[in-house]
């Protein structure tokens, strides 16, 4: 069996697209913020 791993910060910036998505802004930059300041460039 083989298993990939999804790196964390994948998972946190695609749950900030969907609240950005759905208006929730507050929630979006609560997500990218942080992925930001560790240098996640797509944030």
């Amino acid at each position: 069996m083989l298993a990939f791993a999804i790196p964390a910060h994948a998972q946190s910036f695609h749950q900030g697209v969907s609240a950005f998505h759905r208006q929730d802004y507050v929630t979006a930059s609560r997500i990218f913020i942080p992925l930001a300041e560790r240098g996640v460039t797509a944030a």
